[in-house]
């Protein structure tokens, strides 16, 4: 009985020391990249737009699909009673190029039935994108809201990649 009762401690122990580990890791890589995220975001929404695109498209396609599909969950708003948004960045070939469409979908604070949540506001964006070269087709955003809220989205698609990354070592 007593060896068993240590055991369990022993397992419990090792938990600990890895998640605290790893969260003390995870803090100490994510603060200079924060940091370090911030002098180098381009300003231009089209700039922000293809550094999504890239960085999304870094990801790979899954298997079986002809189109890049990827789905973001971060805290855009700052409210901590509705926690997150979904970001979905989609991409398919179109012409010459391919065509991206950015979909940012906003949840009220009340917007919960049972474990659904019921999205308040959905905005999106499209662009045709060949090369270096990106085109805006249409946009639901504000100019001024997009100068702020892309490169926020970026840095939440880099941040999470380099967490990925982490969880692969």
């Amino acid at each position: 009985m007593r060896k068993h009762g240590f055991i369990r401690a022993a397992k419990m122990l090792r938990t600990c020391l890895a998640c605290g580990a790893a969260a003390g890791l995870l803090g100490s890589l994510l603060l200079p990249l924060s940091l370090a995220g911030q002098s180098k975001t381009p300003q231009e929404p089209e700039q922000v737009l293809l550094a999504i695109y890239k960085e999304v498209r870094e990801l790979g396609y899954r298997d079986q699909e002809d189109f890049l599909k990827r789905e973001f969950h971060f805290n855009l708003d700052g409210s901590m009673a509705n926690r997150e948004e979904h970001i979905l960045v989609l991409s398919h070939v179109h012409g010459n190029g391919e065509k991206m469409i950015m979909q940012v979908t906003y949840f009220g604070e009340n917007a919960r039935a049972g474990t659904v949540r019921t999205p308040t506001l959905t905005r999106e964006i499209s662009c045709l994108i060949e090369g270096n070269a990106i085109e805006i087709q249409e946009s639901m955003f504000e100019w001024d809201e997009s100068l702020e809220l892309f490169p926020e989205i970026l840095k939440g698609i880099q941040d999470e990649k380099k967490f990925l990354k982490l969880l692969k070592r």
